[in-house]
């Protein structure tokens, strides 16, 4: 069997919600995809298929990731935050079949059932925003990243998220507006979607999102005002 050309990064605080997410991977795919888990403060043990990486120090989301990316060489990484939920055959190849189809695809993100800030991203029916877009479509600006598929000619080309955003937010937004600068296109499509924390409608942190980031205190303060300057025209 061809092994599949992208493995899943999943970030990861506290360890039940990993396994829970681990568990709906196992249920709803056939092959299990290659998984890394970036395991923050914790020895949680998720089976001999499972590969960890321990990091330690305060959590800075960019940084985990990174680690995560650069565990795999030459995969397209898709990125997953640990309060996610497969509801959906076979998700991650037919997400990153998708992402083939269009070769200046540089990220792609899945419909978000539950809470995700941009509004082009959420499960609930938006007919009046997709309305007359195909099946996948190119957004101006970004997506956020409970889930997102990196292609690694990306990766290669502007290189990994910048690790100056601390603890957690803004990174995202970075990230995209990088990519679209050299010329690839960040995209969503409403073929798919995966559940985030309890699926429910709206941005509720602890519930419907950031379960494990709502844990902890966060202060975007310091990424949102370096993202200000950083893109200040």
């Amino acid at each position: 069997m061809e092994k599949l050309q992208f493995a899943v990064v999943i970030l990861n605080r506290f360890p039940e919600l990993a396994e829970k997410f681990i568990q709906s991977i196992r249920d709803t795919h056939e092959v299990l995809p290659q998984i890394v888990v970036v395991r923050d403060r914790h020895n949680a043990d998720f089976g001999e298929d499972i590969s960890v990486i321990d990091v330690k120090g305060d959590f800075i989301f960019a940084r985990n990731a990174n680690i995560g990316i650069q565990y795999f060489s030459t995969k397209d990484i898709i990125l997953c935050n640990d309060d996610l939920e497969c509801v959906e055959k076979e998700f991650f190849p037919k997400l990153h079949d998708i992402s083939n189809k269009y070769s200046d695809c540089g990220l792609l993100s899945p419909l978000i059932q539950g809470g995700v800030g941009n509004p082009m991203q959420r499960y609930e029916p938006k007919d009046q925003i997709w309305d007359g877009s195909p099946d996948d479509i190119a957004v101006g600006k970004g997506v956020h990243f409970p889930c997102i598929v990196i292609k690694r000619k990306l990766i290669r080309r502007i290189g990994l998220l910048d690790e100056n955003f601390v603890g957690y937010g803004w990174e995202d937004n970075d990230y995209c507006l990088r990519a679209s600068h050299a010329g690839f296109k960040v995209m969503i499509t409403k073929q798919l979607h995966i559940k985030h924390g309890t699926g429910e409608e709206g941005l509720n942190m602890g519930r419907n999102c950031t379960l494990s980031f709502a844990r902890g205190t966060f202060d975007s303060k310091p990424s949102r005002n370096y993202f200000m300057a950083k893109w200040e025209e």
